[in-house]
């Protein structure tokens, strides 16, 4: 099925230093750059709608078209609230993911003629069959970590779109930020199921490897304490029987 894209805008850009953002999620941030906060402000002219795309290098104070991924996520800033230094902190709702075409530069703001990038659906059995087994993973995770917070295990609990699932398990786990972009870039659902599958296999089996590695310390710390009491009462005994220690 080819890709069909379902929305344009020209929008301003505001460039996040580490993190990648998604589709179908509420997310916070400070932004104190002057090209971020003239951004923010310039979406105001477009029903509050920018463009937020992860840079190649956080480091970097100022950067250029080259330094910006193509693919990232219209949002629609829900609050803004200034600070102390000339800076604000924002909180936005993911809309929906997009490609900018270029990115310009002009009056101290970056902005990009956007284009959305919906899913493009293969065969349904397969994808119904990745989805269950994802979500089986998920399960298997939430066991295992307990760190999904539980209004997001409840709530992925109702989602029946494949994408919106992704998005939120991505938005909320620890995956490396190279890895979500892959996530967030892959047009195709059954790849991008696929992808996300390894990153859940990954995932737990480094959850596992944290649990015994925990497992492990507090066994080597209860080793330690035991002797310790053990021979702080021998140590009672000898005083106790006049032997000279």
């Amino acid at each position: 099925m080819a890709n069909q894209t379902n929305k344009t805008n020209t929008l301003s850009v505001v460039p996040m230093r580490t993190q990648v953002i998604f589709p179908n999620t509420t997310v916070l941030f400070d932004a104190g750059r002057g090209l971020s906060l003239a951004a923010i402000e310039r979406a105001g002219d477009n029903g509050q709608l920018v463009f937020l795309t992860r840079q190649k290098n956080g480091d970097k104070e100022f950067p250029e078209a080259e330094d910006l991924y193509t693919v990232g996520t219209v949002a629609r800033i829900r609050q803004v609230t200034r600070l102390p230094g000339d800076r604000a902190r924002i909180v936005a709702d993911g809309l929906y993911r997009a490609r900018a075409r270029d990115f310009r530069y002009e009056s101290g703001y970056i902005y990009a003629v956007t284009d959305e990038l919906p899913a493009v659906h293969g065969d349904p059995t397969l994808e119904e069959a990745y989805f269950r087994t994802a979500k089986e993973l998920v399960k298997d995770i939430v066991l295992a970590d307990g760190k999904i917070p539980k209004e997001v295990e409840s709530k992925l609990s109702t989602i029946t779109d494949i994408d919106a699932y992704i998005d939120l398990c991505a938005h909320n786990m620890r995956i490396r930020d190279d890895v979500k972009q892959q996530l967030l870039e892959t047009e195709y659902l059954v790849e991008r199921l696929k992808l996300f599958e390894r990153c859940l296999n990954d995932e737990l089996e480094i959850t596992r490897i944290e649990r015994k590695i925990s497992q492990n310390v507090r066994q080597s710390i209860d080793k330690s304490q035991k002797e310790y009491f053990l021979r702080e009462q021998l140590k009672a005994i000898h005083q106790e029987l006049g032997d000279d220690v």
